[in-house]
């Protein structure tokens, strides 16, 4: 029977060619220093995996990470509050638009949903988290929240605290994604939202969208 790697609950099979070096993964678990190989990764899996039709949002629910002291110092010092839940957006705001514009032109708009559905679903979307987190700011214009169906919103201004994450399973899925509706994609970068704010307060506890690394890159006031 293979042992099994337990975090957060969660468990996942693997083989002891795992922690010896062997097999395709032994790099996930396995570092080099000083000559030695040691183990730095902690490989999870999702709680939940959730595709939303209406948006064609697609996310990855995740238990909640710890968060270092320095972090929430940060936090609190900017005034951002803690998210009640954590999740690994795959797909949302342009990413998801882009899909909904593809879907509405197609012949069959429920098929072609479906099947991006199961694309999702299919990956196993095992992940880890890193120790990189990072201020982001984004301004959301009238243009840019009417495109996006909010047309009763004002504009405003968010600010969230994210922590990377790597997540292998995502250039795969946008590589498959891109071929399936002949359309290219950005990826975004993997992250998990930790703490938020915005100066309209019914959304203090909204994300930013990260759909590409240019969001990402523009978004960011910072490594903490």
């Amino acid at each position: 029977m293979p042992a099994v790697w337990i975090q957060y609950g969660r468990l996942r099979p693997f083989s002891f060619s795992e922690l010896q070096g062997e097999g395709d993964d032994a790099g996930k678990m396995q570092s080099m220093r000083g000559g030695r190989k040691q183990l730095h990764v902690r490989i999870m899996i999702p709680l939940e995996k959730k595709f939303i039709p209406e948006s064609c949002f697609a996310l990855l629910f995740i238990e909640k990470p710890e968060i270092p002291d320095r972090i929430r110092r940060v936090a609190d010092e900017r005034g951002l509050t803690e998210k009640y839940e954590t999740h690994i957006s795959v797909v949302v705001t342009r990413n998801a638009r882009k899909l909904r514009e593809v879907i509405s032109k197609s012949g069959d708009p429920e098929k072609l949903k479906e099947e991006i559905k199961s694309l999702f679903v299919g990956f196993s979307w095992e992940f880890s988290l890193t120790d990189e987190y990072f201020l982001q700011e984004k301004f959301y214009s009238q243009k840019e929240l009417q495109e996006d169906g909010h047309l009763d919103l004002p504009e405003h201004t968010r600010r969230t605290i994210i922590q990377k994450v790597e997540l292998p399973d995502i250039k795969i899925f946008y590589k498959k994604l891109s071929d399936l509706l002949n359309v290219p994609m950005g990826v975004p970068v993997p992250h998990v939202t930790l703490f938020s704010w915005s100066d309209h307060t019914p959304l203090m506890m909204r994300g930013i969208g990260i759909s590409s690394e240019d969001d990402f890159e523009n978004y960011s006031r910072g490594k903490l």
